[in-house]
């Protein structure tokens, strides 16, 4: 599910506290799946449009006011689907019930299983972030960041990120909050998704705990997370552009004409504990 690559991105704004109406546009660069991601946030909202360099076009829309509500809409093909706290709830027993049918296979039959709903064992992840040096990146005074390493299908990646102090360019605390909920609710539906490895193959959520004490950063704002193997930058995701004009509230209503899609099980269909017949 690489179509989620900047969503998880925004693991870096846990520590991001912004005005009401907010804007943030950026655009992927290198191999990256993602071409633009422009974030809104307006009160209690918060939306994400991804385009993809297939084409695809995808929005989130995030609202908690008083519960939490994720939407997830595919344009191509004019459907949505939404995700409350309770449907998360329900997704996460059915998980659960799915790893203790997976627990009673038999090894080889366990990995048929995986491999059948997409499952991958996340990457490895180690911290150990260290300031490289201070550079502008398109105008904005950065802090440039290391120490971020990524073991994935037996290849090292390198994580460098550009961060600036939120607090000068004008960011203020309101949606903190917000920002946070979203977050920790994206983080729980990726738990609880059989795709959730490929969906956290991106997720690489470092926030103000994982920076170096010495940033001297109030409010970092990530301004570039760049994939580095062997030294060489290979993609990343970049901020173009911050906007505070006042959002339309119909940005983050449903688009009409698209039809409603029901949340799946985790697995529709996978063997028996010892094998034989499939079951619904």
């Amino acid at each position: 599910m690489k179509k989620v690559f900047f969503i998880l991105f925004l693991g870096l704004l846990i520590p991001l506290t912004a005005l009401a109406d907010l804007t943030l546009n950026y655009v992927g660069k290198g191999k990256s799946d993602i071409v633009s991601s422009v974030i809104y946030l307006k009160g209690d909202k918060l939306r994400v449009d991804l385009v993809q360099k297939s084409g695809e076009k995808y929005s989130l829309i995030f609202k908690y006011n008083p519960h939490k509500e994720f939407i997830v809409i595919n344009h191509g093909q004019q459907e949505y689907t939404i995700i409350d706290e309770q449907a998360l709830l329900s997704m996460k027993e059915m998980m659960k019930q799915m790893k203790a049918r997976l627990a009673q296979m038999p090894p080889q039959m366990r990995e048929m299983a995986k491999q059948m709903m997409r499952m991958q064992s996340p990457p490895e992840v180690s911290v150990k972030p260290v300031v490289i040096k201070k550079e502008k990146l398109n105008g904005i005074p950065t802090v440039v960041v290391g120490g971020y390493k990524i073991l994935k299908d037996g290849k090292e990646e390198e994580i460098t990120l550009w961060l600036a102090d939120g607090t000068k360019l004008g960011i203020t605390k309101q949606d903190y909050k917000l920002l946070e909920n979203f977050l920790k609710f994206e983080d729980e539906l990726a738990s609880v998704s059989p795709h959730a490895s490929a969906w956290k193959q991106r997720s690489y959520n470092f926030t103000q705990k994982d920076y170096p004490p010495n940033l001297n950063l109030e409010n970092p704002l990530p301004v570039k997370q760049a994939v580095m193997v062997d030294h060489k930058e290979v993609e990343a995701i970049e901020l173009k552009s911050i906007s505070k004009q006042k959002l339309d509230d119909t940005l983050f209503t449903l688009p009409e004409g698209y039809t409603k899609r029901k949340i799946q099980p985790p697995a529709r269909r996978m063997p028996p504990p010892t094998g034989g017949m499939m079951f619904e």
